[in-house]
């Protein structure tokens, strides 16, 4: 029994205290250390991507520049030796003889195509003529067209070629410097194809062979 004069004490209550939440040392440089790794992995999936995509990129414009330039050679070479009407002109007035210089070599009444042979690392020259018609639409290597007056007619010599700096260049007569059509372009070889049993152009137009310009 208590005693009546002594106060009475109310229970105790114990308490367990909960640990700190939170990381350790080790474990935040260990998540630190992965996360580091995984934004590496990114960098370097990004930075292969992003090269990829600029491959890819130079890569079809160079595509697409050399597609420009052949469709250029090709139109020009296909516009050799034309005239304009055939019925009352004839091809030896259209396209006159042309005595050889230092940078075109001779031409032969009629003729629309010479090559010079390459002397250096360069290659080849090719020398393509043809007549046009103001307004006739008709481009030459340089992408112009006679814009004379009505019913000009105009000769033009078109020279095809690889400079110093490796780019196939173009040059018209008339007097303006030459125009880069491609970069990069280590050399030209031009293959001139012939018959060689014809006496003249009209006997047979057929190739027998196919010849370098040297040859």
């Amino acid at each position: 029994m208590s005693s009546p004069d002594r106060p009475t004490l109310p229970p105790t209550r114990l308490t367990r205290r909960r640990p700190a939440s939170g990381f350790t040392l080790v474990e935040l440089m260990v998540a630190v250390a992965i996360g580091l790794l995984v934004v590496s992995a990114g960098i370097g999936v990004f930075v292969n991507l992003k090269a990829t995509y600029r491959s890819q990129d130079s890569q079809a414009q160079l595509q697409e520049a050399q597609r420009m330039a052949v469709q250029m050679v090709r139109t020009v070479v296909q516009a050799a030796g034309y005239y304009i009407d055939p019925a009352r002109n004839a091809r030896v007035d259209a396209l006159p003889a042309v005595a050889a210089t230092g940078a075109v070599p001779r031409f032969s009444a009629g003729q629309a195509v010479a090559g010079k042979a390459g002397s250096g690392a360069t290659g080849d020259t090719l020398y393509v003529r043809f007549q046009t018609l103001s307004g006739d639409g008709l481009f030459n290597c340089k992408g112009d067209t006679n814009t004379g007056p009505a019913g000009t007619a105009r000769l033009y010599l078109n020279t095809l070629s690889v400079n110093a700096s490796n780019e196939l260049v173009c040059e018209v007569d008339d007097g303006a410097a030459a125009q880069p059509i491609l970069g990069n372009v280590r050399s030209m070889a031009v293959l001139y194809g012939v018959h060689e049993g014809a006496a003249t152009f009209d006997v047979a137009r057929n190739v027998s062979r196919y010849k370098t310009a040297a040859q």
